[in-house]
């Protein structure tokens, strides 16, 4: 698991909704070609999550939901409520120096991990949970998304809070598999 050792200054971010990528949360300027750290949670053949990292500060500056398989995802009528522990209006700082491990990179700026993960959707907000790490101790906002750290400073949430009805419809849509036409 990716872990958070500080925060850095919230810049802008933007969340993009795709019919074939559910989100892209981008935050700030991403870095020069070649600058970015990238950390995929890849439990199965069928789900992926990217969180991107700038190479030289650690901050985050980009989270994807690429993939997810059907059976990884459940839904609640419920609204978001907010936290109940700690938060800082701030972007979290990822632990570069798993990057400097030949053991754990096979590619120089990536770091795949089976970890697993799911997707909860809720009434105005997504939240992607990650492994059996528990519930945050604390929680690092920046805009609309949060990001739960655990006891362990790893990082084991991710939440977009403020959704409107068409963003949840755009993000069901994108998860949804395809059924095919009847002829």
């Amino acid at each position: 698991m990716l872990t958070i050792t500080g925060r850095a200054e919230s810049p802008r971010a933007t969340l993009e909704l795709d019919p074939h990528v559910p989100f892209v949360l981008r935050i700030g300027n991403a870095p020069g070609h070649g600058e970015s750290l990238i950390w995929y949670c890849e439990p199965d053949d069928r789900s992926i999550f990217e969180v991107w990292i700038d190479g030289k500060t650690g901050a985050l500056h980009r989270v994807a939901l690429v993939a997810i398989n059907p059976n990884r995802i459940s839904r609640t009528k419920a609204a978001d409520s907010g936290p109940t522990v700690p938060t800082s209006e701030r972007v979290p700082v990822g632990d570069t120096a798993a990057w400097q491990d030949p053991r754990v990179v096979k590619n120089l700026d990536q770091i795949t991990e089976r970890d697993q993960f799911s997707l909860l959707i809720g009434a105005n907000f997504i939240s992607i949970r990650f492994g059996e790490t528990g519930e945050p101790k604390e929680w690092v906002v920046s805009h609309r998304a949060r990001f739960g750290v655990d006891k362990t400073k790893r990082l084991c949430r991710v939440e977009l809070t403020g959704l409107t009805l068409q963003d949840i419809a755009a993000i069901n849509d994108a998860v949804t598999p395809c059924e095919p036409k009847k002829e």
